[in-house]
């Protein structure tokens, strides 16, 4: 196994856009009480996989960008936005087998998008 040179790692791009990911879902969060969307029983199942889709989107960009390290960009990416969300769903209202499960579905998202652009990126150098 290749050792990770920490580095390569573009650390402002993965927090500033971990950040803009926590913004959407809280704004996304905010129009669904104002519009009384939060109401609806399946609505959190539906933020979760909206967040989800948006890692990916968000890890392969930041990834693709980065040049190096595609891989572990998006696994960065996802590891804080999972772990925030999990710790706001934490203080809002504790946790659960659906919290936890959106955790794992966020780290998740953003090994694929790390996986997507490492892809391109090695179709590229061909």
């Amino acid at each position: 196994m290749p050792s990770i040179d920490w580095r390569q790692i573009n650390w402002p791009a993965i927090v500033l856009n971990a950040l803009y990911v926590m913004a959407l879902t809280l704004g996304m969060a905010f129009l669904a009480q104002i519009f009384g969307l939060a109401q609806w029983s399946e609505f959190d199942a539906a933020l979760t996989v909206a967040i989800a889709l948006i890692v990916v989107w968000v890890a392969y960009r930041v990834a693709t960008r980065a040049g190096q390290e595609p891989l572990l960009h998006g696994l960065l990416i996802g590891i804080l936005v999972a772990a925030a969300n999990l710790l706001l769903n934490y203080l809002a209202t504790g946790l659960g087998v659906a919290v936890v499960a959106g955790f794992l579905l966020q780290i998740l998202a953003g090994l694929m998008g790390g996986r997507m652009a490492q892809r391109v990126m090695e179709g590229s150098s061909r």
